[in-house]
């Protein structure tokens, strides 16, 4: 007769329980999508240049017109949702949720390649529980296609290259792998490693019959790759490396620290572990190794495309910087569950009780975030509230001023909220931002001035009070105020302002 542990077990293992953790990971990412928040920043900027590209031919000029990259595939996607449907945010946001979405059964499938038992679910349940997986799922950005295309990679492309090939077989993997370098930078690092794993697998083995076939599909990726890597690729680099803001997701191979620097960044983000992370320093090691003496190729799998992203991060080819290394989160959360299950085999009977203390120490915070953002989901910069509460109390002639950081979404959503010619709209001027008082002072002063900051504390944290001060002290009369995630909007009657 069972008992009431071994009932539990079986129901955590069961695929009842299985689909309902997925059903929550699809529930969560639908709240965030339907939460339709406003278009930030970078999302803003890569939102216009896709509604506003004359043709799909125009993508391949990179960087775009507003200084954004995106891969060929995603951005030909995205224009075609968008001339068909519309340039809601609900349809630009459409294919990055789909992919999502997927992504979930795919991990699933991945789970069950890697483990068994009672650590199916447990590794399910980290992927669910990942914040920058939910944020991202609603995203205008590719790099929930990264995910998506990397778990393909593992699920479909490497099993089926450790099958015997037909020709069926072969040119559909051949197909597979050309096209999803279109669709995702990182991409190219999961098939270079399975690539190199199948293939020293193969000669170890001598298996010369397979080594054609194997040779055709990689000849295959590797031609698709070069092509899109000097249409394409080359100019993002280009463009990337000349950016102050990726610069510390390069290490340097002659300063140790900047590897840890970068190793600490992915694990705060994206995996999003702050709290026992001595623990996953810990368990990752154990993890990959403990894969080495069980199985080598799920080891070289996983390990390999590793070595050659941080090689090319090395090389200031890629950079290990934050959403950039989102990809990395179903190879990590691998080899974190294969620790877990090494150091909980250790305790005999009591292996499961281990797990799954293990995991909660590890992912509760995370977990019970995401419980609360099915009530309160996550925001980044909010500026279609502010907008509404302008347009409500908008008057006849007044002036909006608009800063850098607000201007994109500002140029996104001033068609949908209609401000007419009557009002008269200044953007800031080109520079930095400490000549936002100085184009305010240059303003009309018979108006009054909503003025919209966004995006301006990631380098300046108190530049809004410090505008703020700077007017009254001149005798500016501040009439109004609205706040809201990542927006400050401020009324003024400039009217006796003092040019001082």
């Amino acid at each position: 007769m069972k008992t009431i542990l071994d009932k539990i077990h079986s129901y955590l293992i069961s695929n009842t329980f299985i689909h309902l953790l997925i059903t929550f990971g699809i529930l969560l990412y639908l709240r965030q999508y339907l939460l339709n928040r406003s278009l930030w920043l970078d999302e803003a900027w890569l939102s216009l240049d896709i509604l506003k590209s004359p043709s799909i031919a125009a993508f391949l000029h990179q960087p775009l017109e507003n200084m954004q990259t995106a891969p060929l595939g995603f951005l030909v996607i995205e224009k075609v949702l968008t001339s068909c449907l519309g340039g809601t945010e609900y349809i630009l946001r459409l294919f990055p949720l789909f992919a999502s979405i997927a992504s979930l059964w795919l991990f699933e499938r991945m789970s069950r390649i890697y483990f068994k038992d009672i650590y199916v679910p447990i590794a399910i349940f980290t992927f669910v529980s990942s914040s920058s997986l939910t944020y991202y799922a609603s995203e205008v950005k590719p790099y929930s296609i990264d995910v998506f295309l990397i778990l393909l990679s593992y699920v479909y492309i490497a099993p089926t290259l450790l099958e015997q090939l037909n020709l069926q077989k072969s040119m559909m993997i051949s197909l597979l792998g050309a096209v999803m370098l279109w669709f995702s930078f990182p991409v190219f690092f999961v098939l270079s490693g399975i690539s190199i794993t199948v293939l020293s697998a193969t000669i170890i083995q001598k298996d010369w019959v397979k080594l054609p076939k194997l040779g055709s599909i990689f000849l295959s990726w590797l031609f698709s790759f070069i092509i899109c890597f000097n249409v394409f690729y080359i100019k993002i680099i280009q463009f990337q490396s000349s950016i102050s803001y990726w610069q510390n997701g390069y290490p340097s191979f002659i300063n140790y620290q900047s590897w840890l620097i970068v190793a600490n960044n992915i694990l705060a983000y994206p995996l999003g572990i702050t709290h026992f992370s001595w623990c996953i320093k810990l368990l990752l090691p154990i993890g990959a190794f403990s894969f080495f003496l069980e199985d080598k190729k799920k080891f070289f799998f996983l390990s390999s495309p590793l070595f050659l992203i941080f090689l090319a991060s090395g090389l200031h080819l890629y950079s290990c910087k934050h959403r950039l290394t989102l990809f990395l989160i179903p190879i990590f959360l691998m080899m974190i569950v294969n620790g877990i299950k090494t150091i909980s085999f250790k305790t005999g009977k009591y292996r499961t009780m281990t797990a799954f203390l293990l995991t909660g120490l590890l992912f509760y915070t995370s977990f019970s975030s995401l419980c609360a953002n099915l009530i309160h989901p996550q925001g980044k910069e909010e500026i279609k509230l502010g907008l509404s509460y302008i347009k409500k109390h908008l008057q006849p002639n007044d002036t909006i001023y608009v800063n850098n950081g607000a201007i994109p979404a500002f140029m996104y959503y001033k068609t949908i909220f209609n401000f007419s010619a009557d009002h008269e709209i200044k953007l800031e001027g080109e520079g930095s931002t400490q000549n936002i008082i100085e184009d305010i002072r240059k303003l009309d002063r018979s108006k009054h001035v909503w003025i919209i900051l966004s995006h301006v504390w990631s380098f300046l944290p108190d530049y809004p009070s410090i505008l703020v001060s700077s007017l009254l002290k001149s005798n500016g009369k501040l009439l109004a105020t609205f706040f809201d995630t990542g927006i400050n909007i401020y009324l003024f009657d400039l009217s006796k302002l003092q040019n001082s």
